[in-house]
């Protein structure tokens, strides 16, 4: 994740976790269909997974369907809104996410194959605070405070 989609995150949960949301969840879509690589490269982009959620293809006009990996990865993400959805943790193929808490920042990496990570937001979060608060600025906002 880039340091700027990490503080935009951060930013959020830090934000949620002050008004009392403890139930946050975090996934992270890292995978491009291989017809599209040519177009869009290897990182998929804001809102690529929503392909999957709705079995588009956007970016292909040649007819090409979804292959059994496409429907492996759509049936994984799938599973994740679905046991949420229903009142669940979410989770997949068996593979719970772990909430999300002051300090720790879990997510499931969704691609070919689902993991647990862990990344470390606060250090990003802290940094553009400070930053912030010394020129009275919010640099990715772009706004005066």
């Amino acid at each position: 994740m880039s340091i700027k989609v990490k503080t935009a995150i951060g930013t959020e949960i830090q934000a949620k976790y002050g008004f009392g949301w403890r139930d946050q969840y975090m996934y992270v879509f890292n995978y491009v269909r291989p017809q599209d690589r040519n177009l869009i490269g290897n990182s998929p982009g804001h809102g690529y997974e929503l392909l999957y959620l709705c079995g588009l293809n956007i970016y292909t006009n040649n007819g090409i369907s979804n292959t059994t990996e496409d429907n492996l990865i759509q049936n994984n993400l799938a599973q994740i809104f679905v046991s949420h959805i229903k009142g669940q943790n979410p989770s997949s193929n068996g593979i719970s996410i772990p909430k999300v808490t002051a300090t720790t920042t879990p997510y499931m990496l969704v691609s070919t194959d689902l993991s647990i990570d862990t990344t470390n937001i606060r250090p990003a979060v802290d940094f553009w605070n400070q930053l912030a608060a010394d020129y009275q600025f919010d640099f990715l906002q772009q706004i005066n405070l």
